[in-house]
């Protein structure tokens, strides 16, 4: 089995590297890689994540990789894990090596985990330690053995300090364990879930505790306690962070929407077959049981996500393989490799976020290399410019034409003022100029940011011409290698 579960880690992670999306997930790539640069400099949320990134960097860093790189290959390496210890614990689960393997394939092609093993964020390492502590709660349930519960905890603890959901994985797999374990053994599995659940509070806490305690917070979190203590983002601890996002949930509101998107459709086709275990007498409790886990993940999930952003299923990828192991085991053998087949189709269409379009990398490098001659602050149009700019340089100063656009619609006296064009080239000169001043720097204007906010905003055509006259902006020369305006 050791072998093989070798194997299944090789050739996912390899294929996680080899198949990265070149369209981003996010914005906060962005600052993992930033954080990442800065050295000593610790996620207040997720403090394990850099850690493990900077040890793989440091491995990486001689044969020339960016940071970038490095956390990439993380991403694949996360899940590559996931998929060798799954394939482990099914295989000790039901002593059935066809079985395993069909749980392999299936959980590597649920669209949650092929999405985040490809991309840059902290999900896939954070399954791989998940998948870790399925595999020792798999021995646990078979042994009754206190270490067992002891290395669960553990590990629970330790993917916690990765991804601070991790605390979810206890009442999860610790319920799971306690059904195993049947009722005559209650007893013994309660004094043994004590235990693990110990090791899990004593292992995420003292590891939270010395990696915040040798290094430091990032200043763009620290900022926030003077400039703007009610931010969704800045709290400095996990606890604080979801008590912040938890005021604006409504969950009969923006409840059925994250469970399309985060359910439904990140862990299809298991998010719909594995319901077929609750027409099976000895699967029955385990779907129920699975049932209310995933309740439990999807209220968390509407609290983060608010309907808001399209997370690709991130807070909800430890169902992933519960859900593919119910779906099998209620379904007949001979269509376990439509399932696997099904499941890597899934994969293969729904990764990626909807709409999202690779970074236009051209325009980053021209933008990095202008960025190098004299301080500025790009203005750009939309994705795109922005994943290109940061892609090629995290640095950069920019604003979005799309977020100034949302801003605008939030502000009912921002969105009056748009309607005229003396207005909108106020709010050009006195609020997008002006920012690039303070930061002592000029405006550089793109002219996709022109088209995006001109096809939206009916003053804008009018307004234009008037902001170039009165800003005496120049046009940037063609060997710049980008189109648009830069302000003085």
């Amino acid at each position: 089995m050791a072998a093989e579960a070798a194997a299944w880690f090789v050739a996912a992670t390899l294929l996680g590297f080899a198949c990265h999306q070149a369209a981003l997930h996010g914005t906060d790539w962005r600052w993992l890689v930033l954080w990442l640069e800065q050295p000593g400099t610790v996620h207040p949320q997720h403090p394990g994540y850099l850690v493990l990134g900077r040890g793989l960097w440091a491995l990486l860093a001689p044969f020339g990789a960016d940071a970038y790189t490095a956390l990439r290959l993380l991403s694949a390496l996360g899940g590559g894990l996931a998929v060798a210890a799954t394939f482990a614990a099914a295989e000790r689960l039901a002593a059935d090596r066809g079985f395993a393997r069909a749980v392999a394939l299936a959980t590597a092609g649920t669209p949650v985990v092929c999405h985040f093993a490809t991309v840059v964020e902290l999900h896939a390492p954070f399954l791989g330690l998940a998948a870790l502590a399925n595999l020792a709660a798999v021995a646990w349930a078979q042994r009754h053995s206190a270490a067992c519960a002891v290395a669960t905890g553990a590990l629970t603890g330790l993917a916690t300090t990765v991804h601070a959901t991790g605390h979810l994985l206890v009442p999860a797999l610790w319920g799971a364990v306690g059904l195993a374990l049947g009722f005559g053994s209650w007893r013994r599995a309660l004094g043994q879930g004590l235990l693990g659940a110990a090791s899990h509070a004593l292992v995420w806490g003292g590891w939270f505790a010395a990696i915040r305690a040798l290094g430091h917070l990032p200043e763009s979190v620290t900022a926030f306690a003077t400039t703007a203590p009610d931010d969704l983002a800045a709290p400095d601890h996990p606890l604080a962070y979801l008590a912040r996002w938890w005021r604006g949930m409504h969950l009969l509101e923006q409840g059925p929407a994250t469970l399309r998107v985060e359910f439904l459709v990140a862990l299809a086709p298991v998010s719909l077959l594995a319901w077929a275990a609750l027409g099976r007498r000895p699967l029955r409790r385990f779907a129920l049981w699975f049932a209310a886990v995933a309740a439990l993940y999807i209220v968390v999930t509407v609290a983060l996500v608010h309907a808001r952003t399209d997370e690709r299923g991130a807070y909800l990828i430890p169902l992933a393989a519960p859900a593919v192991v119910l779906a099998l085991r209620a379904l007949p053998r001979r269509t376990w490799p439509l399932l696997a087949a099904g499941s890597l189709l899934c994969g293969g269409l729904l990764r990626g976020e909807p709409g999202r379009l690779p970074p236009d990398l051209a325009f980053g490098r021209a933008a990095a290399a202008l960025a190098e001659q004299e301080p500025l602050v790009f203005f750009v149009a939309d994705l795109p410019e922005m994943d290109g700019a940061f892609r090629c340089n995290p640095r950069l100063e920019l604003r979005v034409a799309r977020k100034e656009y949302d801003d605008l619609l939030q502000d009912p006296q921002l969105r009056a003022a748009a309607s005229e064009p003396q207005q909108v080239v106020a709010w050009l000169l006195g609020v997008i100029r002006a920012d690039a001043v303070r930061r002592g720097a000029r405006l550089c204007i793109t002219d996709q940011a022109v088209d995006y906010l001109t096809a939206r905003l009916p003053a804008f055509a009018a307004a234009w011409p008037q902001f170039l006259q009165v800003s005496r902006a120049e046009r940037l020369p063609p060997a710049v290698g980008i189109a648009g305006v830069r302000v003085p």
